[in-house]
C-alpha cells in the first residue's frame, strides 16, 4: 500500500511540475522525507495528507486508495494558472461549446470528416 501511495504522491508532484524540494516545502516536510514516501518506505501523518490534499486539490480517496483516478485536474490547474481572467473566460466559453457538440449523436462522424477533409486539403486542424 505504501508503494502505491508513494507513486500517487510522485505523480501529483510531477504533474504539477514541481521539484521534490519545492513540493516538500509546500506540504511541510523535508525533501529527503518526501523521497522516502515516494519510494514507499515511509508514509505521511494525517495532517500532512490533509495539507497535501488542500494544496493540490487532489481527493484523499485518490491519494490514499487510488479511487476516483486522478484526472488531469492538477496539470490543468498548473497550466491555467498563467492565464488572465479574460483568457480563462474565452477558454471556458469554447469548452462549453465543445461539450454541447460532443454530446451530439454524430460528433465522432463530424470530427472524422473534418480530419479527413483537412488531410486532403493539406491544412492543419486547429
Amino acid at each position: 500500500m505504501r508503494k502505491e501511495f508513494g507513486k500517487r504522491v510522485e505523480k501529483i508532484r510531477t504533474d504539477m511540475g514541481m521539484t521534490k524540494a519545492k513540493f516538500a516545502a509546500m506540504i511541510g516536510v523535508s525533501g529527503q522525507y518526501l523521497g522516502t514516501v515516494e519510494h514507499g518506505v515511509n508514509g505521511f501523518a494525517m495532517e500532512t495528507v490533509a495539507i497535501l490534499c488542500e494544496k493540490t486539490g487532489v481527493s484523499a480517496d485518490y491519494l490514499l486508495f487510488g479511487k476516483n483516478e486522478l484526472t488531469s485536474d492538477v496539470a490543468a490547474r498548473t497550466v491555467l494558472s498563467d492565464f488572465s481572467p479574460e483568457q480563462l473566460q474565452v477558454a471556458f466559453d469554447i469548452l462549453k461549446k465543445m461539450a454541447v457538440f460532443l454530446r451530439t449523436d454524430n460528433a465522432n462522424e463530424i470530427l472524422i470528416k473534418e480530419i479527413f477533409r483537412s488531410k486532403l486539403s493539406g491544412r492543419a486542424i486547429g
